[in-house]
């Protein structure tokens, strides 16, 4: 018998109920034949990069990595395989996929190396009031449109975050004089980042990794304590489509 190890952790599958949902499938799925066993191998997220990395230096890789993002793979550039000749030999058709998805999953010269499992995509949400205090107009709703006669870009994106970022005297983030330790409204925050430095148009903000999902329930913390929110200390928020906030 086969064994077949996958390896879970770099991105999603670590709550319970996907923890749950998995295991439910490999025991169904290894109770039906008897020439395939998967070893579902789920690693805690905060660890799962430094345990894979050390499982492939050591030449005991797993077989199948996922659920994971573009994030996740970071790092592992030239480790996976090129699913292309699978995908003909299996006569698997990914038409349902659309080919921009496809192409997104191909990684230089190491090919095909993920097939879409979901989508998950980012969007943000604001505090249109605030907009309007500061006679700003609203972000753009459509692709391709403009904001404010500026294209639609991170830049532009950013400039817009430095305006709304003010700390406790109201000064904002591109005035003379202001205090970045005595923020109290952040231009934008940005959902599940691990510790890191965001740099926006002069902004520096330390955000730090959520303790609670969802993060949005921490608004009352202070500034550099945890996740700001929409709800309490951000103007404009960056989450993935799967979170609603609560207020």
């Amino acid at each position: 018998m086969t064994v077949v190890r996958w390896f879970v952790g770099l991105g999603q599958g670590i709550q319970p109920n996907q923890i749950e949902a998995q295991k439910a499938f490999v025991k169904t799925y290894n109770a039906s034949q008897n020439k395939i066993y998967i070893n579902l191998e789920i690693i805690p997220n905060a660890s799962a990069y430094d345990v894979l990395k050390t499982e492939i230096a050591a030449g005991d890789a797993p077989d199948i990595i996922g659920p994971v993002g573009v994030g996740g793979r970071n790092g592992f550039g030239g480790v996976f395989l090129d699913l292309s000749p699978e995908i003909k030999t299996f006569g698997y058709d990914t038409t349902k996929f659309p080919s921009a998805i496809l192409d997104f999953l191909k990684q230089g010269s190491d090919g095909q190396i993920g097939l879409p499992y979901l989508i998950d995509p980012g969007f943000i949400f604001y505090n249109k009031d605030i907009f309007a205090q500061q006679n700003l107009p609203d972000l753009p709703k459509k692709v391709g449109d403009q904001w404010n006669g500026k294209d639609w870009t991170w830049d532009t994106l950013s400039t817009i975050a430095a305006q709304l970022t003010l700390d406790a005297s109201g000064k904002k983030s591109t005035d003379a004089g202001f205090d970045a330790s005595k923020t109290a409204q952040f231009g934008i925050d940005f959902q599940w980042r691990t510790p890191a430095v965001w740099l926006l148009a002069g902004l520096r903000a330390r955000l730090s990794v959520p303790t609670a999902r969802p993060p949005f329930r921490m608004a009352g913390r202070p500034p550099g304590t945890g996740t700001t929110t929409p709800c309490g200390k951000a103007t404009m928020r960056q989450p993935a489509s799967s979170s609603i906030p609560p207020c």
